[in-house]
């Protein structure tokens, strides 16, 4: 009896041991607190306004997986931890980034709901983040956007693309895991969201010039955004008068602080040629 007990307490031992064993928990990641950015030597124009699009990614691309490649295996093939993921997909992920950033540096983004009054339009692509192993102990992370700047609805007269450009950044990941992925993708995100804003600063620097005297149509750029304040555009009124056989608009930079009291400057050969009024 005593042996069959035995025995019974074995085989017991024995299934508790081969059964199924408790899956390890999942770390998830994020991109961490902000860095502090007022140090930031390019800032970009406060009088611009920017609507920013969440960002976008391909299906494949747009979960929370922590993605890798073994690229001295099979660099074509993508893979993801099992025990690894990100707090959301890295497209929102760089979505709060590039807000918080946009900020920082001088600029309220707007959503893209409201792209019809604002100035300008961002529209950023993922088209890469992952890590790359180069060997089974050195890897970096790959990090690639591309990012489109559109006119807004402020802009009158005006439509359609101003600048595009993608931004590719690797930075090497300390420990070949997911944790050293984790890090090493969080710091080249940072660096092609810094790359993106000093591309973006001279951008938003050119806007429109309010029109003299409530005048419709086109008005002309300033020269410099140190100019914007002190300068205005100024229609000509003989050539609008004829704009049918100059078809041009003469822009004259008039100071603010002294008007001019007669008449206009006008810039059009064969003056003399002109029809009367």
């Amino acid at each position: 009896m005593k042996r069959k007990a035995v025995l019974l307490a074995a085989v017991l031992l024995t299934a508790c041991s081969i059964g199924p064993r408790p899956a390890p928990p999942i770390t998830t990641y994020d991109f961490g607190l902000a860095r502090d950015e007022s140090e930031r030597s390019e800032q970009l124009n406060p009088d611009a306004s920017i609507a920013l699009a969440e960002i976008t990614a391909p299906d494949w691309l747009d979960t929370p997986a922590l993605h890798y490649r073994l690229a001295y295996i099979n660099p074509n093939a993508r893979r993801a931890y099992a025990d690894s993921r990100w707090a959301a997909s890295p497209a929102d992920l760089l979505t709060q980034r590039l807000r918080q950033r946009l900020a920082a540096a001088g600029s309220t983004p707007m959503t893209n709901q409201d792209s019809s009054n604002a100035d300008f339009t961002l529209r950023v692509q993922l088209e890469e983040f992952a890590q790359v192993f180069d060997s089974a102990s050195s890897s970096r992370a790959l990090v690639r956007l591309h990012a489109t700047l559109l006119n807004g609805g402020k802009r009158r007269g005006k439509s359609g693309e101003v600048a595009q450009r993608t931004f590719v950044v690797e930075k090497p990941a300390k420990t070949a895991d997911a944790e050293g992925a984790a890090l090493a993708l969080t710091a080249a995100s940072d660096a092609a969201i810094a790359q993106l804003l000093d591309w973006l600063a001279p951008r938003l620097s050119d806007r429109e010039a309010p029109l003299v005297g409530g005048l419709d149509g086109p008005a002309c750029t300033p020269i410099s955004p140190q100019w914007s304040q002190a300068f205005q555009c100024q229609r000509h009124p003989v050539a609008d008068r004829h704009q049918r056989k100059f078809d041009a608009l003469i822009p004259i930079q008039m100071p603010i602080e002294r008007p001019y009291r007669f008449g206009f400057l006008l810039v059009v050969s064969g003056v003399g040629d002109l029809p009367g009024p």
